[in-house]
């Protein structure tokens, strides 16, 4: 599909988290470049839209919002100025778990509604979706008069709204919004074989608290040289590789195959 770009919206104040949320590691890279990675295999034009300089790292076309201080609304309306195509798909940066599977599924599912947005169980994600340029003067109408909630604006539009539970994990909507949301830093020890190899590689690392995580896929992903060792992962002297909701370990142990008998 030609004419559909991919828009993530980075703008935000991020006040609540105190900083910039889409530069914030999440298993181990910015939660803005888990999105980049998922958008990658479409082949599609992707934009960032951010009011930090520090985006233009990522290697994609960033924009500033058009309207300031407008929230999402107004990083919608820039994106769908500056895609210059007639329909985008949004995705927010503090929601970094979504698959490429999802964003294909929103793409086949792409009708005449002018915004298509998802909804798990009873919770509908109205910064995951598609948005058509046909919405442009209401949402210029909204900015003005200072009507900046999302959901007021799908309202006054032709949109649909998908129930997706049956099709997708409820995880790949999580969003971090919060530092309640992420672990305090965690320091990983690495044990012989594995250590010489990982030697003076960062060893901290902040992982979401709102989902159990594999700490194996989290370590192949971030370090690509244990996928070829076979080892063991120890939370705080306990051998298990999943880390728990809600869980803050101090130590998380990664020891050759022959360690702890």
């Amino acid at each position: 599909m030609e004419d559909i770009a991919i828009v993530i919206l980075a703008g935000g104040k991020s006040s609540r988290m105190g900083q910039d949320k889409g530069l914030i590691p999440v298993n181990g890279k910015p939660m803005v470049q888990h999105l980049i990675n998922a958008t990658k295999p479409l082949k599609l034009k992707t934009i960032i839209i951010a009011n930090n300089s520090n985006y233009d790292a990522f290697g994609i076309p960033v924009y500033k919002d058009i309207y300031q201080d407008s929230g999402p609304l107004g990083g919608i309306h820039s994106g769908l100025i500056n895609s210059q195509t007639s329909r985008v798909i949004v995705l927010s940066c503090d929601t970094p778990f979504v698959s490429t599977e999802f964003i294909e599924y929103l793409i086949k599912i792409a009708n005449t509604h002018d915004i298509i947005i998802p909804k798990h169980g009873s919770k509908t994600h109205p910064l995951i979706g598609i948005y058509s340029e046909n919405i442009l003067n209401v949402l210029n109408e909204s900015i003005n008069n200072n009507k900046l909630k999302v959901m007021e604006l799908i309202k006054k539009t032709s949109h649909s709204i998908h129930t997706v539970t049956s099709e997708f994990p409820e995880g790949i909507f999580e969003n971090i919004n919060t530092k309640k949301d992420l672990c305090a830093q965690v320091n990983i020890k690495p044990f012989g074989i594995i250590a010489e190899h990982m030697k003076g590689i960062d060893l901290t690392i902040e992982i979401p608290n709102k989902r159990n995580t594999n700490l194996r896929s989290y370590f192949n992903d971030k370090w690509p040289l244990l996928n070829k060792i076979s080892y063991t992962i120890a939370i705080d002297q306990e051998l298990r590789e999943e880390l728990n909701k809600n869980e803050h370990p101090t130590e998380i142990a990664i020891l050759p195959p022959f360690a702890g008998g």
